[in-house]
């Protein structure tokens, strides 16, 4: 959708992300039904001053789908060169088109839909041939496809009886699906999550969306699929949730300080959470409140190990251990609205985005 003690600090240290592994951009993941995207995965992000604002409920969604658009679009990216052809609208219509994710063989990206509903169901688009096709064909909703780690399927956000928060808590949401669009069974018997994101085949990073009313904060936690066994990583998470390239950490933007969010990243095994990078200031220079919808925090890692974030319809990037601060890359032209979710194929050769825009 758009739909415990939170851990203290350590300085960033290159070595963590040396190791380049494969690139994990999502969060993708996640999934509040429409939205988050207010992150916010699913969405944003009601709640105490350090606390980051709820998702907007799946009840609210079609007033949002009624005044504004989320449409995909796709460019070939030329990560060496710092370079990108000009981006091209995929889905061609006025909707709820959210949270492309790439296929692992980066053939193809799926992506959430209106299109066929409500309820929304996901899609997939064929970067050859340029064909999109339904996926799922479900009575609930679907959200934040995101390929397992297996290779063999995607897991989703699965609505079947919406609450408040736009959310399920009643049936778990976490759902693996085949690359048909068959259900299968629930990856964890966790409720109310909004947004996930997979470390590896043994552990998945969610974020469970409070309730304001009950005082009861989001949370973003690391569980073993095998124990049990559940680790706290932030109190105040935002949407996006990835991984970092050496495969050991959950990287996600922790919103504990509302004049200065940071990307950090988490793992298993680490007391503490290792920082990378201070999010970009939001434009009124600092100060939390309605400009937090226009603050930057929709990233991706690329397969060289740096990182760019979307501002407007700037990308910036950060290469860890090289620059202190986001940098200016790529300008993805004259469009109208504001760039919110980011995929990069694993091959480095496509770039996806979101642009949200008025209708």
């Amino acid at each position: 959708m758009e739909k415990t003690l939170h851990p203290g600090t350590q300085p960033f240290s290159p070595l963590v992300f040396r190791s380049l592994g494969e690139r994990f951009c999502r969060v993708r993941g996640h999934a509040l039904a429409f939205g988050v995207l207010a992150a916010s995965l699913l969405s944003a992000c009601q709640t105490p001053p350090t606390a980051p604002t709820p998702a907007l409920s799946t009840a609210q969604a079609p007033a949002i789908a009624a005044r504004q658009s989320f449409v995909i679009y796709l460019a070939a990216l030329d990560i060496p060169k710092g370079k990108a052809d000009a981006p091209r609208n995929i889905t061609q219509r006025n909707g709820y088109d959210n949270q492309p994710a790439f296929l692992p063989d980066s053939t193809a990206l799926l992506f959430a839909s209106d299109r066929s509903g409500p309820p929304n169901d996901i899609f997939r688009f064929d970067l050859a041939t340029g064909r999109t096709s339904q996926v799922t064909a479900t009575a609930s909703s679907e959200f934040s496809p995101t390929p397992t780690p297996d290779g063999k399927g995607f897991s989703v956000i699965r609505v079947v009886s919406p609450n408040a928060q736009g959310t399920d808590g009643t049936n778990p949401p976490v759902w693996r699906y085949s690359l048909e669009g068959q259900p299968l069974a629930p990856v964890v018997d966790v409720l109310s999550v909004g947004y996930h994101a997979w470390l590896n085949a043994q552990q998945i990073a969610l974020f469970v969306v409070g309730d304001s009313a009950q005082g009861r904060p989001h949370e973003l936690v690391l569980v073993n699929l095998q124990t049990g066994q559940r680790k706290l990583l932030t109190q105040a998470p935002g949407r996006q949730l990835g991984r970092t390239l050496d495969g050991q950490r959950i990287s996600f933007v922790d919103k504990s300080d509302t004049k200065r969010w940071v990307l950090r990243a988490m793992g298993s095994a680490d007391l503490q959470a290792v920082d990378i990078v201070a999010l970009p200031a939001p434009p009124d220079g600092g100060l939390a409140g309605p400009a937090d919808s226009q603050r930057s925090e929709d990233y991706c890692w690329l397969p060289d190990g740096s990182l760019v974030i979307a501002q407007g319809t700037q990308l910036l990037r950060f290469r860890p251990g090289q620059d202190t601060q986001w940098q200016p890359w790529l300008h993805l032209g004259p469009l109208t609205g504001t760039v919110r979710r980011l995929a990069v194929s694993p091959d480095g050769r496509q770039l996806a985005f979101v642009l949200q825009r008025s209708n």
